[in-house]
């Protein structure tokens, strides 16, 4: 519920907001909102499939789909297959879908980073 929630419903709200400091518009955080949206579905996806692993391979993995989701739906329905007008728009649902993961992590389930556990250090 908590991964839900977070990319659901925090990531386009996050997006919406820093778009209209830039621009102004309440067009502009609907599309935005809308835009965000549907990449979070994909990130989300990904990222609850990848629940299980440490936080230093899914926040990753979680920006590496925001930036190519974000980039080839951005690509096609605006046209702009052109790589330095698609770069930001893929960097900013890297960062968006990452932080995403970043906060819907279960810090306390997750497994060490290291591999070991406190018992496997123990001696006879």
């Amino acid at each position: 519920m908590k991964r839900a929630l977070v990319f659901l419903v925090l990531g386009p709200a996050v997006a919406a907001f820093i778009g209209c400091a830039f621009l102004p518009s309440g067009l502009v955080a609907i599309v935005l909102f809308l835009f965000t949206l549907a990449v979070s579905v994909f990130a989300a996806s990904v990222d609850g499939l990848a629940r299980d692993l440490p936080i230093s391979v899914k926040a990753p993995l979680a920006a590496i789909v925001g930036a190519t989701v974000a980039g080839s739906l951005a690509g096609a329905l605006l046209g702009l297959f052109v790589p330095l007008a698609v770069t930001p728009i893929a960097f900013g649902g890297a960062l968006c879908m990452s932080v995403c993961s970043l906060l819907s992590h279960d810090y306390a389930r997750s497994p060490s980073i290291r591999g070991t556990s406190s018992s496997a250090s123990a001696g006879p």
